[in-house]
């Protein structure tokens, strides 16, 4: 499980210095609390990021999370 994180951590710093990002992050949606966190974040974030949590129907977050059902 650890090689699967680093692996994503990877590409995610990866992404985030193609685009010339300063924050990419992974977010996913936990079940219990129904509220979208962010699991694996690089670049610009301090001790707290991976603590935010957002509803998943709010926000840009939310926008790309409709995005895939139908209207």
């Amino acid at each position: 499980m650890k090689t699967i994180h680093a692996g994503i951590a990877s590409s995610m710093e990866r992404l985030r210095l193609e685009t010339c990002s300063d924050f990419a992050g992974l977010g996913l949606i936990d079940a219990d609390t129904r509220k979208l966190r962010w699991h694996i974040a690089a670049g610009s974030i301090s001790e707290r990021t991976l603590l935010v949590e957002q509803k998943p129907t709010a926000g840009l977050s939310g926008t790309a999370i409709r995005s895939g059902r139908p209207g």
